[in-house]
């Protein structure tokens, strides 16, 4: 059996370290990938706070029919998508001028490679990193789903599939717009 599938039927159980376990592996995944999705640092740690607390709300309905982490995404993306569309209601945009601390430093050396570089080298990595989170982030909801599940979290097309709600030709599809959209966007910038 999975582990993570393990430590949902350890939950489900009453073991409430099994959470802490699963809190621990993917806290910071998820709150990287709701950034990437909605642009915004507290935003990503309030809707990554919802994601596990909709997981640990669920344990006990628990039922691995699909792999951990594709359960636990979809959790992610439905919350961010309802936060997207609730923000946009109210007229109230979120900044993607933020840095998010994480342990290994700023949110943004994310972009960077680890190798040393001088600072004009690190300052346009930096820009290059912003334009194309803005460009990221004027995608359509599917499509910014889609990217960031394929590019950033590098899961298989069947599972952004399965995250998403949608088929795998329609990922394929999604894929093919976004990076369509995105070229576009950037072609003058790099």
């Amino acid at each position: 059996m999975d582990e993570d599938i393990k430590l949902m039927m350890e939950l489900k159980a009453g073991d409430k370290t099994a959470f802490d376990r699963l809190l621990d592996k993917y806290e910071k995944p998820i709150i990287n990938y709701i950034y990437r999705f909605t642009g915004s640092k507290e935003d990503a740690k309030d809707l990554t706070q919802d994601t596990f607390i909709k997981v640990y709300n669920a344990a006990q309905g628990y039922n691995p029919s699909a792999k951990f982490t594709t359960w636990l995404y979809r959790i992610a993306s439905n919350i961010s998508i309802d936060y997207l569309r609730r923000r946009k209601a109210s007229g109230n945009p979120s900044s993607l001028d933020e840095e998010f601390d994480s342990e290994g430093g700023k949110f943004k050396e994310q972009f960077s490679d680890s190798g040393k570089s001088n600072a004009l080298e690190t300052a346009e990595k930096e820009e290059k990193g912003l334009e194309i989170e803005k460009a990221l982030q004027s995608l359509p909801e599917n499509q910014r789903a889609a990217i960031i599940l394929k590019i950033y979290e590098e899961r298989p097309y069947n599972e952004i599939a399965q995250i998403i709600g949608v088929s795998v030709a329609s990922v394929e599809s999604l894929l093919f717009r976004a990076r369509t959209a995105l070229r576009a966007k950037l072609k003058n910038r790099f």
